[in-house]
């Protein structure tokens, strides 16, 4: 974020954990803006999850459309609380996303789906995406609904939108989480490793925009 911040790229940074909320706060850094809110959907489970190691979610609770809207990307509707708008960006909805990065302990598969099937021409506008996905029960992937929305992810994001591959690493976690959904086991999935780091790319997303 910083990095990113220093080229004088607009940096929006998340964290709705209570412990961690002084620290980001008092971080300062050019260009670099931290909410206290989080990534969730209106009738997932995603809000309500606490993952081991990270104690309290007090921040608010926002699906990704919401918290676009707040920070310039979004539209004209009322979706989350104005008071946290940045004034400097004027809602205007045709402002590009050059890259959205989010690791949020399961909640993605949730917020993606909701993303692709409600506000799909928002992902126009997102050229590059930086995720860490979570393969393990203890991390919103222990439910046949929760697997769906794994596959729902390939179909929408890669099939439909065409966001292709550039990088993928892998991160055993932690020894509570590497408990891997044993369908995902049958499929070849290593049983030691509860997350993938992935980066996808738009081709031609925002080529001779500026």
């Amino acid at each position: 974020e910083d990095w990113a911040g220093g080229l004088g790229c607009e940096v929006h940074a998340h964290d709705p954990t209570t412990r961690y909320r002084d620290l980001h706060e008092a971080h300062n850094s050019p260009n670099v803006h931290f909410h206290y809110a989080g990534l969730a959907t209106p009738t997932g489970t995603a809000s309500s999850f606490l993952p081991q190691g990270y104690g309290a979610l007090g921040g608010q609770m926002l699906t990704l459309q919401q918290l676009w809207k707040q920070n310039g990307h979004g539209g004209d509707d009322d979706d989350g609380d104005d008071n946290n708008n940045n004034n400097n960006n004027n809602n205007n909805n045709t402002r590009p996303i050059t890259l959205l990065k989010i690791d949020c302990e399961g909640c993605e598969w949730e917020s993606f789906h909701q993303l692709a099937t409600e506000e799909p021409e928002m992902l126009q506008r997102v050229c590059t995406i930086i995720l860490e996905i979570h393969v393990a029960e203890t991390l919103q992937m222990a439910t046949a609904a929760q697997l769906k929305l794994m596959a729902s992810f390939w179909d929408h994001y890669i099939v439909r939108f065409g966001f292709r591959f550039w990088y993928l690493h892998q991160n055993t976690g932690a020894k509570f989480d590497q408990k891997v959904n044993p369908v995902l086991l049958d499929m070849g999935l290593d049983p030691t490793v509860c997350c993938y780091e992935i980066a996808l790319r738009r081709p031609g997303c925002g080529e001779g925009s500026e």
